[in-house]
């Protein structure tokens, strides 16, 4: 079973402690107003840390309001998976919290094995779940998982150790998401972490709604790393919406989009010949060739815009039908199809 070590204390946030408990709250979240109570609501799974306690919870309401009308703004949750890489990972933590404007609303969690005991000394002050060690076999999908059963923010935000945002990357995120609420709206959000294909729907490093992670999940635990993306991005466009959060630009320091960077051990391990096999195998039983190759639509979403639960239904099966004559489109006329991608016509 994961477990959970103690978590995050930013400089001046107070932190609180039940009783009957093994684990430390972290700092800053038993003083949100907005915090939990409408999320347990939904019906969530048990929590690796424990609750804060009862008088954090006493504004149960996802509408209250603080420092004159202005509501709460969505919180986050970074679900941060490391692989032997103690320094790095300490890096991008610290990286992510200093270059977000609203660090008290960020969570932040580190996703390890437990056979990786430099990772485990150098994050033992930090908030994190540790998974058993499996030898030979790659992890990130099942930790990751584990982290978002632990995670308690609005939005959930898959990160790793070759991930770097922008300043202020948390307001840039709430711009994209507009008026939408991740506790109940059902959306996933595509950011832009490849700068060599300005078309990319990918969903590499996934922003999830609290309320799609509720109906949908994060990761198919069939996977185990390669291709658990495409299979989220089918599952995403096919059953919710994908926000177009591209103009939010994040710098991906892997070999496959920076030549100049040299793999990590995670990247070896995880982009073995073996690995990719395996995920093409896993994808190709799960979905159709049409969903696995057909074009996705992203929602731009705009800042005064109101979208309903009927809206967005509509808006969902009207890209649905788009992506299968895209699809057709795709396979009767290639050529045809290359070049309006190139114009922009088509995702």
């Amino acid at each position: 079973m994961p477990s959970s070590a103690t978590p995050d204390r930013p400089p001046g946030r107070p932190t609180a402690t039940g009783r009957g408990h093994s684990t430390t709250i972290w700092g800053g979240w038993a003083d949100r107003p907005r915090l939990l109570g409408a999320r347990h609501r939904l019906g969530r799974g048990p929590l690796v840390a424990e609750q804060p306690p009862r008088h954090a919870m006493a504004h149960d309401s996802p509408t209250v309001v603080i420092m004159g009308s202005s509501p709460v703004p969505p919180s986050i949750s970074l679900l941060h998976a490391t692989f032997h890489a103690p320094d790095r990972a300490l890096e991008v933590r610290e990286t992510w919290l200093a270059y977000s404007a609203r660090a008290d609303l960020v969570e932040h969690i580190f996703a390890m094995d437990a056979d990786d005991d430099q990772s485990i000394a150098a994050t033992q002050a930090y908030s994190r779940v540790i998974s058993p060690a499996r030898s030979g076999e790659v992890t990130f999908v099942r930790n990751v998982n584990a982290a978002a059963a632990s995670a308690r923010g609005d939005l959930l935000f898959v990160i790793a150790d070759d991930l770097y945002p922008p300043l202020e990357w948390d307001i840039a995120l709430r711009r994209a998401i507009g008026n939408l609420d991740p506790l109940k709206d059902a959306f996933a959000v595509k950011i832009n972490d490849n700068d060599n294909d300005r078309h990319d729907t990918l969903l590499r490093h996934p922003i999830l709604s609290r309320r799609f992670y509720v109906r949908y999940g994060l990761f198919s635990p069939l996977f185990r790393g390669i291709y658990s993306d495409n299979d989220l991005t089918i599952r995403a466009f096919s059953r919710a919406i994908i926000v177009d959060g591209r103009d939010v630009h994040f710098e991906h320091r892997h070999p496959s989009f920076r030549p100049d960077i040299t793999a990590s051990s995670s990247q070896s391990n995880m982009n073995q010949p073996s690995e990719y096999q395996y995920g093409s195998s896993v994808l190709s039983a799960s979905w159709a060739r049409r969903q696995r190759e057909a074009p996705r639509i992203l929602l731009h979403v705009k800042p005064t815009q109101q979208l309903s639960d009927r809206r967005l239904l509509l808006i969902r099966h009207q890209y649905n039908v788009l992506s299968t004559c895209g699809y057709a489109l795709k396979r009767a006329c290639p050529r045809f199809y290359s070049a309006q991608r190139a114009r922009g016509a088509t995702r």
